[in-house]
């Protein structure tokens, strides 16, 4: 079989000694009594008092710490109950030191047995209530000084009588000391659940012996006899037991439980100390010494060992606090000489009603505060991306956009400075700002950048456009070979900087966007993502803005083209009515006034500007197609016959003719053949009516009827306005569209529109 562990070794030998200690305790008793009584009595109550007064002094002097008011009503009465033991021991019979018989020690006996009793009674009580010790320890005690006058004044019932021996008062009594001690037992079994095993042993065993003790004190005649022999050896073993009940409690178990604690603190992984209130460590974890790198810290002042030299002590939120006596659950404390963050609880380590030391629990948070840091500057990036991407899109023009975009990277994203500078075509080969924000104080106006100079002036600017990627610098004070930049951007306050190539699609890098920041090693692996992707959207942005002005400038020369070959094609109409007027002079100027009246209907009308011009395009040579008709016809006076009237009629169907071919926006072509329709489809030369005849050309129909019967013709004389005015009246709705006619009225009527002009 195995041998136990060392631990369970030594446990083994301290009972084996305790038994052996008690057996020759036992054995020194019993040859003290057989040598001489009185020395065994001594000895046996010498030890009792001696005990009960320990008990008293542990309980007191322990409670602070163990807060064990069971304890402690037995420290208030075993004093008292010392006391008594020692009264009985100094009268006993033989010790002649005051001349009494043997009833008055008795007595002070049955006394002490009583408090016993009704001590080990009411201790349970106080396993859930709180004691007031002083009232009760002044109470006994005045009770225990009572009845120690009562029987040395004679004033107490006799328990012992020469000769008789033991009184039924002191047998009754005995009884009743019985009663309150299996009362007791059955009391604490009742609340055996708020004692610990140990001290319920210990307890039960005591009040078992005390039991036997009394039972051994009822039978006895002689003084010196068995029976008070068996009793003072139990009662020393319950007074023994109640002894090591109360050593368990209060020094076993406590100092137990603190090296279990001083263990625990050991095993914990973060940095523990208790500090008392002028700042010197007076306990400290194997975490702590080894974050301080010191062997101990006990003594040591907090400031000097565990926080950053750089803080001044009065300025240390932890000190401050330690200081104020006041506690927290977290206070963040940054050390950057070694680049840490803590978060430190402080908690106070109280000793009656005032903190006597505080207890600090210093967590190592430097992965949070990094891991916060880190999110702070993506959400930083993502949003000055995003606000970039929303200037992109309302951005008119490549200044605008460049200055907006560093304007946003230096208030959105918290960068110290940004520029941006694009590819020239000088000699020298310099990089040309054209846009910055931030606190640029003349910087590039001091330092010239070149993205092909000599090597001593390359910069991380110059290697993004010359290699097209992204190139950074964390440490401008020892990684920039440009002099130059290095002591103007120093003289800023610039730290590190960040530079992005600008370009197209695959193409070439045209630009460049550089950013400054005001702290080394400020740019992340995620931030120059994020920032790359803004350049590859800046480069997009300029790119669109370039194509959209390329195709605006394409549709303004479009424009241009066709309003070139609007006023072309409108001369070349206009050429073409004049040489008709030519070969009609009784007709001059037909043509261009029905379309200043078109046009004037068909604003009145409110249609469209671009249809309007097709209207006044189709009326201007609405009779084109008289140009294939005789002259001798055109300029006969007095009334044709109806086969020259056929020839006219067929001036429409042969303008529709002459402009079928011509590609124009408007429908001129449709237009001239339809002028002479009527809605109800007596009109010529399809005879079609309301709904296929075209606005334009139903406009141009009452234009034309108003202007030819108010104007002079070879076959008739001028009539009146108010005739032509009164024909699209009286025919409205059967020749010519309601609307038109309104229209037509509105404007001579109430407007005083004049065909002269």
């Amino acid at each position: 079989m195995d041998k136990p562990p060392f631990p369970a070794q030594i446990l083994d030998s301290r009972k084996m000694l305790t038994v052996t200690l008690t057996g020759l305790g036992i054995a020194l008793l019993v040859w003290s009594q057989a040598v001489n009584f009185l020395i065994f009595h001594a000895l046996v109550e010498f030890f009792s008092v001696v005990v009960a007064f320990t008990i008293g002094v542990v309980a007191w002097q322990t409670h602070p710490f163990t807060r064990n008011h069971f304890l402690l009503f037995l420290g208030c009465m075993f004093p008292w109950i010392g006391g008594l033991d020692l009264m009985h021991t100094l009268l006993y019979k033989g010790m002649n030191l005051l001349p009494t018989d043997a009833n008055p020690p008795t007595q002070f006996w049955v006394v002490a047995r009583l408090l016993q009793g009704v001590a080990l009674l009411c201790a349970p009580v106080y396993l859930t209530r709180t004691l007031r010790p002083v009232p009760i320890l002044i109470g006994i005690g005045t009770l225990a000084v009572t009845l120690s006058i009562a029987i040395l004044t004679g004033h107490f019932p006799d328990a012992y009588i020469e000769g008789m021996g033991l009184t039924s008062f002191k047998v009754g009594m005995e009884v009743v000391v019985i009663a309150l001690l299996v009362g007791s037992r059955l009391f604490l079994m009742a609340r055996r659940r708020l004692v610990d095993e140990q001290t319920l042993t210990w307890m039960t065993l005591a009040i078992g012996f005390s039991i036997v003790s009394e039972l051994a004190f009822t039978f006895y005649t002689d003084l010196f006899g068995l029976s008070n022999l068996i009793g003072h050896i139990f009662k020393v073993g319950a007074f023994w037991f109640i002894f090591l009940a109360l050593v368990h409690t209060t020094l076993h178990e406590p100092f137990r439980q603190l090296a279990r604690q001083v263990s625990t603190y050991d095993s914990i992984p973060d940095p523990i100390v208790v500090v008392d209130k002028q700042g010197v460590i007076r306990q400290s974890n194997r975490v702590a010494e080894a974050v301080s790198g010191s062997a101990t810290l006990v003594g040591a002042a907090l400031h000097e060992r565990l926080h950053s030299p750089s803080t001044p002590i009065e300025q240390c939120p932890v000190c401050r606090l330690l200081a104020l006596g006041e506690s927290s659950h977290g206070v963040e404390l940054h050390l950057p000489e070694v680049g840490r963050w803590q978060m430190v609880v402080v908690s106070p380590l109280w000793t009656g009603t005032d903190p006597s030391a505080m207890v600090l629990v210093v967590h190592d948070i430097t992965a949070k505060k990094r891991g916060e840091f880190r999110l702070r500057r993506l959400n930083r990036a993502l949003y000055t991306l995003i606000t970039c991407n929303h200037a992109m899109i309302h951005a008119h023009s490549e200044e605008g956009l460049f200055q907006d975009v560093c304007d946003l990277i230096v208030r959105r994203g918290g960068y110290a400075m940004a520029w941006v500078g694009l590819r020239g075509d000088d000699p020298e080969r310099r990089i040309v700002p054209v846009a910055h924000a931030g606190k640029e104080d003349g910087f590039l106006e001091t330092v010239p950048f070149f993205w092909d100079g000599p090597p001593e002036t390359h910069c991380p600017a110059t290697r993004a456009l010359r290699r097209g990627k992204t190139t950074y610098i964390n440490d401008i004070v020892h990684e920039i070979v440009y002099p130059r930049l290095r002591e103007e951007a120093l003289k800023r306050g610039y730290a590190s900087t960040l530079a992005i190539p600008l370009r197209g699609d695959g193409g070439q890098p045209w630009g460049v966007l550089t950013v400054y920041a005001d702290r080394p090693h400020f740019f992340t692996d995620d931030e120059l993502v994020l920032l790359d992707n803004l350049s590859g959207d800046l480069a997009f942005g300029v790119e669109s803005l370039r194509n959209e002005k390329a195709r605006t400038q394409a549709q303004q020369e479009h424009r241009s083209s066709l309003e070139r070959l609007n006023r072309s094609m409108e001369q070349v109409v206009e050429a073409v009515a004049r040489t008709i007027e030519k070969r009609d002079p009784y007709t001059a100027g037909h043509q261009q006034r029905v379309a200043t009246l078109a046009v004037a209907i068909a604003r009145a009308m409110s249609l469209p500007e671009e249809q309007i011009r097709g209207i006044e395009l189709g009326a201007s040579i609405h009779d084109l197609g008289k140009i294939n008709i005789p002259t001798e016809i055109l300029t006969r006076p007095g009334k044709l016959n109806p086969y020259e009237m056929e020839i006219i009629r067929t001036h429409s169907q042969s303008g529709w003719e002459i402009m079928d071919g011509v590609d124009l926006p408007w429908p001129v072509a449709t237009m001239i053949l339809q002028h002479h329709e009527r809605l109800d489809g007596s009109g010529y030369p399809h005879g079609i009516q309301d709904g296929e005849i075209l606005l334009e050309a139903r406009i141009i129909a009452v234009a034309d009827v108003v202007e030819a019967m108010s104007s002079h013709r070879p076959y008739r004389a001028r009539n009146p306005l108010d005739a032509a005015l009164s024909e699209i009246e009286t025919h409205a709705g059967s020749f010519y569209d309601p609307e038109v006619v309104r229209a037509c009225l509105h404007l001579f009527r109430e407007e005083g529109f004049n065909l002269e002009g």
